[in-house]
Parts: structure tokens; C-alpha cells; sequence
């Protein structure tokens, strides 16, 4: 949902932290830029999207997420698809899966230090053993002058880059860093002061005659920037659907990926935070594969698989992966969807009629709690598209759906086809 839209829904108090964060912001710029608490919501957004302002914002928040760590834990959840409006309870819900999950691989990197983990390269499990000493001794080196245990903000700065030099992911980075210094961060927090940290931090609006969270898609664009999340998981899962089990199994070799299934696997890549640019550019391909044959594998995936055509696609790998994640992020801002609202509608009620679990399938991809009616206004405010919706279903069922509705898709892109 839009910054502006989530004003209107708001009360004053409830915008007010947002407002101070922003004010300080602007004085610390240009002491010249008004900002009233008076003044109209649509000044207020365009005050916020200044270059300036939405810069020095962001690296006020980058402070705050680098200095925190499970803050840093819960903005992993924020920026996820789906996950921009919840209620107190499902935002309980989801930190409790994430907390669970966090554990449960934390419990897996005890296998791998024990050795009883046979699939993992040993320079990677080289790398994961050079960060957790690293990170040991970043806890412990306080107690030689008898100071409390911690991990300082110097220190973690210190660690992420090591991280950043050994290609690990924020997943297994963070897995790590509670292997070493124990979980006891992740047992004590309160749901309504984590709330209140969201809030404090100028991260979410909570309306709390609703029990409500909101996040403005602005502010998913910029945790995704500070987090280095390149794209959206509804474009990653896309990208890497078309990659074959070879390449797939060469990137969970690489990040301790424990899932068998496909579907599962890949799942997993997204849910480390992998970065999709490393993952297109190096980790699907062999040591010896050349740069020509990257190139015509990287050409195959967007021409003929995702079935993009660039209006750039770029002379070297990195430039065609580059525009490929640049497509995809101005696609993601793009006011058009692709047809009319109320076409949104129709289309959803048609895909209905025919699949019976595309609700259940809607809200297991995207987060959406059950208490949200899932209509197309409603996931508009989730930013969840048409397309969105289209890619979810198998090519059996869009095939079935183009036959019942006399679409007329060969030789053509099925999706494109539909919403034409």
C-alpha cells in the first residue's frame, strides 16, 4: 500500500514518529523545506520522495537495522511479498515461524561443525568455520578486561563484511552469528515491543483500534536497498523456476540447503536472502564454463524462458542479469498492472470458478493472513498483480483457462495472452 493511502487511514498520533524522523531528515539537509504537521498528505509523500530526503531517511533507518539485530530479523519478514499490511496477530505469527525457522537451522550448522554433514563443499564449510571463530572471538574479546559479553556495532559491521567476502547469505550469516553467541535474543522479546521498534524506528504506522501493521511500499523499497534484496521474491521465484535441477543443486550445495523437493529448494533459496545477480552470474555454472557460453545460457533464460524481450539486454553477463533485475524493479513501481481494475476482478472470479485452491495457493505464496478477503482492490494494496496471480498456476491450468475463455495464445506469451 502507498505512502499516501496510508496516511488516510491513520490518525495523527499514529503518523507522528514517521513525521519527527522526518523533520530531523529535512533539518539536517535543508532547514528551508517545510513540513507541517498540517500540511496535505500529497505534500507530505512528495516531501518524503525527494532525493535528498529519501536518502538521508534511508541511512538513518540503516543505522538503526545494522545496530539491531532483531530488528534486522524482523525487516527480513517486512519486505517480503504480502507482508506489507498485517494484524498484531499474524505479524506474531510469521516472527514465531521465522524465530522457528532460524533455530531449526541453527541446529542444522551444529550438524555441519560436528561433520555429519556429507553434501557441503569443504572450502564452504572452510568459510562458514572462518566466520564463526570470527564471530566468537567478536563476542568473547570483552570478557579479557571483565566486560559483559556483546557484539559491538563496529564489530558486526566488521562481520557483515566478511560475510559480503565469502558470498555466505544473510540467512546463513545470521544462523551462524546465534550459533556462536547462543538464542537467548531470540526468547525474550515481547510482540508489542517489537511493534513499538517497528514504529520507533519510522519503519511501520500501527493503527491500533485495529490492531493493524502497516508498511508504504516506500519504505519496502528501501529496506530491500539496505538489505541488498535486489528483487522481489515474486521475481526471483520466477527467475528461478526456469533453471534446470543442475543449476538449482549447485546453489543449494553451495548454501547448506538441506530440502529435497524442487519446489522446497528453491523455496529455501529465497528464503536466505541469496542474492539472484550471484546466483545468475556464478553460482548455476561451472568453474570452467566460458564467458560466450554464460552469455547464450543467460540469453536463454530471459528470451525463451521468462520470455522478456530488453529494450538493453547488454553485451557482458553481469550487464544482461543487471537489466534483467532492472526490468523486473520498474515493473514492480509501474502504476499500469496491466488491465483495468475491475478487469482485476473478473479475472479473479473467472480463475476461481476453475481452481479451487487458488485462494489457499494466493495466500501461501504471498503471506496473506486468512481473514483478508482476497479481492482485486485488496491485493492491489498488497502489491500482488494480475501477473502476479498468473505466474502462480501451472501451464496446464492457464492452458485450461485460454480453452474455456477462447483466448488464443500460440505463438504468443500465455500470460500476456490473457490480459490482453
Amino acid at each position: 500500500m502507498k505512502l499516501l493511502k496510508i496516511i488516510s487511514l491513520i490518525t495523527q498520533t499514529e503518523i507522528s514518529k514517521f513525521y519527527n524522523i522526518l523533520t530531523n531528515v529535512i533539518t539536517n539537509i535543508d532547514e528551508s523545506i517545510n513540513l507541517e504537521k498540517s500540511t496535505d498528505a500529497e505534500h507530505f509523500v512528495k516531501t518524503f520522495s525527494k532525493t535528498e530526503v529519501y536518502e538521508k531517511y534511508k541511512e538513518e533507518l540503516s543505522k538503526s537495522i545494522k545496530g539491531d539485530i532483531f530488528l534486522d530479523i524482523i525487516s527480513d519478514i517486512i519486505v517480503r511479498d504480502g507482508n506489507s499490511i498485517m494484524s498484531r496477530d499474524w505479524f506474531k505469527t510469521l516472527l514465531e515461524k521465522e524465530i522457528c525457522a532460524l533455530e531449526e537451522r541453527i541446529g542444522y550448522f551444529d550438524l555441519i561443525f560436528k561433520g555429519e554433514v556429507r553434501d557441503i563443499e569443504k572450502a564452504r564449510i572452510r568459510d562458514y568455520t572462518i566466520l564463526l571463530n570470527c564471530t566468537k572471538t567478536a563476542y568473547t574479546n570483552d570478557l579479557e578486561r571483565g566486560a559483559e559479553t556483546k557484539i559491538t556495532l563496529d564489530e558486526l559491521s566488521i562481520l557483515k563484511t566478511l560475510k559480503n567476502s565469502l558470498d555466505l547469505s544473510n540467512d546463513e550469516f545470521r544462523a551462524i552469528l546465534f550459533y556462536a553467541i547462543g538464542t537467548k535474543e531470540l526468547d525474550k522479546y515481547d510482540i508489542d515491543e517489537v511493534i513499538k521498534k517497528l514504529h520507533d524506528a519510522g519503519i511501520a504506522f500501527y493503527k491500533k483500534s485495529r490492531l493493524v501493521i502497516y508498511v508504504p511500499d516506500e519504505i519496502v523499497y528501501l529496506l530491500r536497498e539496505i538489505k541488498a534484496i535486489n528483487l522481489a521474491d515474486k521475481y526471483t521465484r520466477r527467475i528461478l523456476k526456469c533453471l534446470d535441477d543442475k543449476m538449482i543443486n549447485k546453489v543449494k550445495k553451495l548454501h547448506g540447503i538441506r530440502e529435497v523437493e524442487r519446489h522446497k529448494k528453491i523455496e529455501a533459496i529465497i528464503k536466505q536472502g541469496i542474492n539472484i545477480e550471484s546466483v545468475l552470474s556464478d553460482e548455476i555454472f561451472d568453474d570452467e564454463v566460458r564467458e560466450s557460453d554464460k552469455k547464450k545460457i543467460i540469453n536463454e533464460i530471459i528470451e525463451s524462458k521468462l520470455e522478456i524481450h530488453l529494450d538493453n539486454s547488454g553485451r557482458t553477463v553481469n550487464e544482461k542479469i543487471g537489466n534483467l533485475v532492472k526490468y523486473f524493479n520498474n515493473l514492480d513501481k509501474d502504476p499500469n498492472i496491466g488491465i483495468a481494475r475491475d478487469g482485476y476482478e473478473k479475472l479473479l472470479l473467472d480463475l476461481k470458478t476453475m481452481m479451487q485452491n487458488l485462494e489457499q495457493l494466493i495466500r501461501k505464496e504471498f503471506d496473506i493472513e486468512p481473514r483478508v478477503e482476497l479481492t482485486g482492490e485488496t491485493l492491489l494494496d498488497y502489491n500482488v498483480r494480475p501477473k502476479d496471480v498468473l505466474y502462480l498456476l501451472p501451464i496446464t491450468e492457464l492452458k485450461k483457462f485460454c480453452l474455456e475463455h477462447n483466448v488464443s495464445y500460440r505463438g504468443k506469451n500465455i500470460i500476456n495472452s490473457i490480459l490482453a
